[in-house]
């Protein structure tokens, strides 16, 4: 489906969208990417389960298959794009699972297939717990080659030790802090993942997660409304009313509240999050993702709010 673009959207926060535009002074799209790779916390190093809320398909449900060659994953996706959305340059997504979670020699392989794509940025999804100095010094060193924007995708989800657990994250804060810290010492952007209605909860874990986002100069956000994947821990637990999932409104104001707190540095990509019907259970309050934006949008509007309105430094 495609949504036309409300033009009062960037008079209440900083977008994506312009972000891209900003730095590479044209309509830029991300392209996503799966490759063979697995995540410790699914393979036994940390976890057989996952995250509780991911799909043993992980996030990859617009990818093709890790088994087709990158040029024509790129090639496909970018001629969908181009006829929708007339993107005139593109990013690499490796968007799946946690890319950094192979040998950075392999990591490598794959990106310069990528970079070979007439390509202007590559965003690399992992976990915090999954990069080191060795691994940066081999991307920074591939990037002095061939100078595209490097974006590391990190998911914190909540910035509260006792949901990271209970939602089997395998890593603490403390984890996420030192990898955002390590990354940006290298001079790579950052994007953070973050879902503000897990179980439990509280408006007081929204305001501290943004204040961390503030005080790390996270590049950019991306907000995620929870879903339930059938074939996830939390579709189980779902089914057998063992989680309570947030209302609607709940999560309106917890987003809402989180924009107007947000450094209006920071560039947000994404306010809701849906999975395909035949891969969910529940999503977004069987309501059209569209719609929820446009509420959040309309609250803003009506109470005359805007991103950082009430950020302090």
């Amino acid at each position: 489906m495609i949504v036309k673009e409300r033009s009062d959207i960037m008079d209440r926060y900083y977008t994506y969208k312009q972000y891209l535009i900003n730095k590479f002074n044209d309509k830029t799209y991300k392209l996503p990417i799966q490759i063979p790779v697995t995540c410790p916390n699914r393979d036994g190093t940390i976890s057989h389960e996952g995250c509780y809320f991911c799909s043993e398909k992980g996030t990859g449900f617009e990818a093709y298959s890790s088994m087709v060659p990158i040029s024509k994953q790129l090639e496909m996706a970018k001629e969908k794009v181009v006829k929708r959305y007339k993107a005139k340059k593109f990013i690499a997504y490796f968007q799946n699972y946690t890319n950094t979670y192979l040998p950075v020699n392999t990591l490598l392989t794959y990106l310069e297939e990528a970079a070979k794509e007439n390509i202007c940025g590559l965003d690399i999804a992992t976990r915090p717990d999954c990069l080191t100095t060795d691994y940066l010094d081999s991307i920074k060193e591939f990037n002095n080659k061939h100078n595209l924007e490097i974006t590391f995708e990190i998911g914190l989800q909540i910035a509260n030790d006792k949901i990271l657990d209970k939602v089997n994250r395998g890593h603490s804060v403390y984890d996420y802090v030192n990898s955002i810290k390590l990354i940006k010492s290298y001079g790579f952007t950052v994007c953070t993942h973050i879902i503000l209605n897990l179980p439990e909860t509280t408006m007081d874990d929204v305001y501290n997660t943004v204040k961390l986002m503030n005080e790390l100069q996270i590049d950019i956000i991306k907000l995620h409304s929870l879903y339930i994947a059938k074939d996830s821990v939390y579709g189980k637990m779902y089914e057998n009313d063992m989680i309570k999932i947030s209302t609607q409104e709940d999560y309106i104001d917890r987003v809402v509240e989180f924009i107007i707190h947000l450094n209006p540095k920071s560039a947000i990509s994404r306010l809701v999050s849906r999975i395909p019907k035949e891969d969910g259970i529940f999503s977004n309050w069987d309501q059209s993702w569209w719609k929820i934006y446009n509420e959040i949008i309309n609250r803003l509007e009506e109470e005359q709010l805007t991103q950082g309105c009430r950020f302090k430094e």
